[in-house]
């Protein structure tokens, strides 16, 4: 309330400047008629940024408050210039504001310190002599959109029409990997009517048959109540809560939901601190909240419990890669060094996507490319793991590589005849030392169909039944292009 309050009157201060209000005339109706004008504008400036501030600002993350302040402010200085506000003090305040703006956005060039914290330290290592542990044996089939699909179907017919489903996470439960996903609740009146979401779900994520669980009682018989929820509405929106409790203290970021040892269901959010140059490690947090009470338990990434797979926010990572430039290029590349930007080749708003590892380990994968060419091959790949944020690239050797976007064509153009089928996310693996995306094809309903395999240099294709009728056809296919195999 006290925050709200503040932050009203600064910007309803601010913007309700009345030059000739505070002007002196020999006039008294006159200047009591404008100080009226300005006691009206600055009551109502103030209502407008305290409801702003309620509604928008304590449900988002302090991610939005800068851009969306700056859009309130703008239009309130429009509005006190139609109300009489005066050209003068009108211009005054856009030069005022585009200053600020530049200040805040310069482009100019970042210190090496500071440009290498944006993503941290990137070992570049050779995959012909270092591999990354992501062998075809590792990978799951059962896809995000397959676990999606499957799971919508059975909210639909656990629920009726009640909830929707949040994002699914790739984490692993008992050592076996798993999607895990919240039921939210599809609408204002649905979530007025109800008083929480009743559970999680919870798809088998080597299974291809995709077992879906509802997990609505946890191992001590209590039952799963999610009243805290990005969804949510008021004081039970799962962020507006956290914001409320700690303040705007933190950049809030990917809230998503993993399961202890006792299967009870947690959210997990990743909290930063407002800082241009601290990475993941030096300025993160990671909030443990309860959905049912709202307690909140701060971890850094090295004291979190075991049983918290992800420790590394998705949209932070991509954005770090490609605020960093070439690693190295700094935000100022962005107007001077654009060549030197390599940006993360994105399947419609996706850039990375989550695979398991050979070593027991999972990971972000993402393929870059050039930022301004107009040659859709990747440069090189990165992999991250997600629990250690430890990152690593892989520059590709010889021919550039394909994008996952160039592979999920291909083999959609590949599956023409089987026109109730379409591919899913491409997975990355190596095969006999060569890149390749392993792409899950599925059926109208979901479910489990073919797998394909697609050389990221080669561009050989191949679809199987199963992982391994794939790879039998492919080393057969690598064998005819003249490619030595193991």
């Amino acid at each position: 309330m006290i925050q709200t309050l503040v932050y009203s009157l600064i910007v309803g201060g601010i913007t309700s400047i009345h030059v000739p209000a505070l002007k002196k005339t020999g006039d008294s109706t006159q200047l009591k008629a404008a100080r009226k004008l300005w006691a009206i504008k600055f009551a109502l400036f103030t209502f407008l940024a305290a409801l702003f501030h309620y509604v928008v600002v304590t449900a988002g993350s302090q991610l939005h408050v800068v851009s969306l302040t700056v859009d309130l402010v703008v239009w309130l200085f429009m509005i006190n210039y139609f109300m009489k506000g005066g050209f003068v003090p009108f211009c005054a305040q856009m030069v005022l504001l585009l200053s600020l703006l530049i200040a805040c956005c310069s482009a100019a060039p970042e210190r090496a310190e500071a440009k290498a914290a944006r993503i941290g330290h990137v070992d570049r290592v050779s995959w012909g002599k270092t591999p990354p542990a992501l062998h075809l044996a590792s990978i799951s089939l059962v896809s995000q959109e397959q676990a999606f699909a499957q799971g919508t179907q059975v909210v639909r017919e656990s629920f009726g029409d009640r909830y929707r489903l949040g994002y699914f996470t790739l984490q692993k439960i008992k050592g076996a990997p798993v999607w895990v996903a919240p039921l939210e609740f599809k609408s204002f009146s649905h979530w007025l009517l109800g008083d929480y979401a009743r559970g999680v779900i919870v798809v088998d994520a080597q299974n291809t048959n995709a077992t879906v669980r509802v997990v609505s009682m946890d191992s001590k018989n209590y039952p799963v109540k999610l009243v805290f929820t990005p969804g949510a509405f008021f004081e039970s929106n799962l962020i507006r809560h956290i914001n409320r409790q700690r303040g705007l203290s933190l950049f809030l970021k990917d809230a998503h939901v993993e399961i202890d040892d006792d299967m009870k269901p947690w959210w997990v959010v990743f909290g930063y601190k407002a800082s241009f140059n601290g990475n993941f490690k030096d300025g993160g947090e990671i909030l443990l909240v309860d959905p049912e009470t709202g307690s909140i338990q701060e971890f850094s990434p090295e004291t979190a419990p075991s049983w918290v797979d992800v420790l590394v926010s998705r949209d932070d990572l991509a954005e770090k890669i490609t605020d960093s430039g070439a690693h190295g290029g700094g935000w100022g590349a962005v107007l001077f060094g654009a060549r030197q930007i390599d940006t993360t080749s994105k399947i419609g708003s996706q850039s990375l996507w989550m695979v398991n590892g050979s070593d027991g380990r999972s990971y972000y994968y993402a393929g870059l490319k050039q930022a301004i060419s107009r040659n859709e091959r990747l440069a090189s790949f990165i992999i991250t793991d997600v629990r250690s944020g430890k990152t690593i690239e892989y520059p590709y050797e010889g021919t550039m590589g394909i994008t996952p976007a160039t592979a999920l064509e291909m083999v959609n153009k590949k599956l023409l005849p089987l026109e109730s089928s379409t591919a899913t996310s491409p997975l990355l693996c190596f095969i006999d030392g060569r890149p390749v995306y392993v792409v899950p094809i599925v059926d109208e309903k979901g479910a489990f169909k073919k797998v394909g395999l697609v050389g990221a240099q080669s561009e050989g294709i191949v679809l199987g039944d199963d992982k391994e009728s794939a790879l039998k056809e492919f080393k057969k296919l690598l064998k005819a292009l003249g490619a030595a195999t193991s």
